[in-house]
C-alpha cells in the first residue's frame, strides 16, 4: 500500500472514528484531521471536504464492490451484499443518513438499483425509461428506510424482497 493510500485510510478511519461521538453536520476537517494526526492541508490533498470524504467511503466499501458482483451477473447476490454491508454498517449510516449528506446514500442506491433493472431487464428496460428511474427510486427510498427502521427484516430478507419485486417488475414492464 502506497503511503498516499496509508494516509486516506487514516483519514476515512479517523471520520468514523469522530462520528461515533459527534454529528456529521458539526464534524470539521480539523477534528478529521486532528484524529488522524495529519495537517488540514493533507486531508484537502485527498479530499475537497468531508461530503467528498462520504461519498468515497460510499464508492469504495458499497458502489465498487457491488459493481464487481453486477459484471459477473450475480444480480441476487449483489442485493444480499448490498443490504449486508448496510446491515454490518448500520450505525455508519444512521448518522450520515441523519445528516446534510444523506443524499448521497439515496444517489448511489438509486445507480446501484437502476442498474440492476437494466441488466436483469435484458435490455428492454433502458436506464432512460420513466418505469426504471420510477422503480429505482422506489427502491432506494425502501433502502434508506430500513437504514433507519429495519421492523425486524434481516439483510436476508430484504435482499429476497428486493430481488423479487425487482424481477417482477421486470416481467410485468411495457
Amino acid at each position: 500500500m502506497s503511503a498516499s493510500e496509508i494516509t486516506k485510510k487514516a483519514l476515512v478511519d479517523a471520520f468514523k472514528d469522530v462520528l461515533q461521538t459527534t454529528p456529521f453536520d458539526k464534524i470539521t476537517v480539523g477534528d478529521i484531521s486532528a484524529r488522524a494526526t495529519v495537517n488540514r492541508q493533507t486531508f484537502y490533498y485527498h479530499f475537497a471536504d468531508k461530503f467528498d470524504l462520504t461519498d468515497t467511503i460510499i464508492c469504495n466499501e458499497l458502489v465498487f464492490p457491488l459493481a464487481h458482483t453486477l459484471d459477473k451477473g450475480e444480480f441476487y447476490q449483489a442485493f444480499e451484499q448490498m443490504f449486508t454491508y448496510l446491515q454490518d454498517n448500520r450505525s455508519f449510516y444512521l448518522k450520515i443518513l441523519k445528516s446534510k449528506a444523506a443524499d448521497s446514500i439515496t444517489t448511489y442506491t438509486k445507480q446501484i438499483f437502476g442498474n440492476i433493472i437494466v441488466l436483469v431487464s435484458n435490455g428492454q428496460i433502458k436506464k432512460t425509461d420513466i418505469a426504471a428511474d420510477f422503480y429505482a427510486n422506489g427502491l432506494s427510498g425502501t433502502v434508506v428506510d430500513w437504514c433507519l427502521n429495519p421492523r425486524g427484516l434481516t439483510a436476508t430478507d430484504m435482499a429476497k424482497l428486493a430481488w423479487q419485486y425487482t424481477t417482477q417488475f421486470s416481467k410485468t414492464s411495457p
